[in-house]
């Protein structure tokens, strides 16, 4: 029981000690020293008007001659208060893209799409008359020189081992390759 009273003591004394340097060190109050007395510091030679500044003696530890100076020398400064407002003002930091760069306006002819046909193979009957057979997607189709596909391409004609297909809205000449003689 002794030894819990003593540990409390303990630690009530360490917690005033604690709180008063705290609370010296926070008020500034400090310990009064005898000190040499303050004499008038001259201010620098180069400016216009010579400011003197006396030392006080509680503050001489905290504030160096030049600092002293410094401060009685921006004492005399007035704020504008015309731009106090802009002080805290939205600011925007978006600038704008820069224009794109013009275009040239190329005229393009334009140009048919890829053949959409595959040739399969094809079919001489007994009359000589070869009928070809191709696809497209998964529809097959046999054609002949004359016929026409979808509206959209007519078989032209067969020449160096290709069926020549005519897309008809550019009236464009697409050949596809067979691989041989029929």
């Amino acid at each position: 029981m002794a030894a819990v009273q003593s540990r409390r003591i303990l630690k009530t004394c360490g917690t005033v000690l604690l709180t008063g340097a705290m609370l010296q060190y926070v008020t500034g109050s400090e310990a009064h020293y005898p000190r040499a007395e303050s004499a008038p510091v001259p201010v620098a030679p180069a400016q216009a008007t010579s400011i003197v500044a006396v030392v006080n003696p509680r503050t001489a530890n905290r504030l160096s001659v030049g600092a002293a100076n410094s401060l009685l020398a921006m004492a005399h400064r007035t704020a504008d208060s015309s731009q106090a407002s802009a002080l805290f003002a939205a600011k925007s930091w978006y600038t704008p893209p820069a224009p794109p760069p013009p275009q040239a306006l190329v005229a393009t002819q334009p140009t048919a799409p890829p053949l959409p046909f595959s040739f399969l193979g094809s079919y001489t009957d007994g009359n000589e008359v070869t009928v070809y057979f191709v696809t497209r997607d998964d529809r097959v189709y046999d054609v002949k020189p004359g016929d026409v596909i979808d509206t959209i391409y007519s078989v032209a004609a067969v020449e160096n081992d290709a069926l020549v297909f005519l897309y008809k809205p550019l009236n464009v000449r697409q050949p596809l390759a067979f691989g041989g003689a029929p």
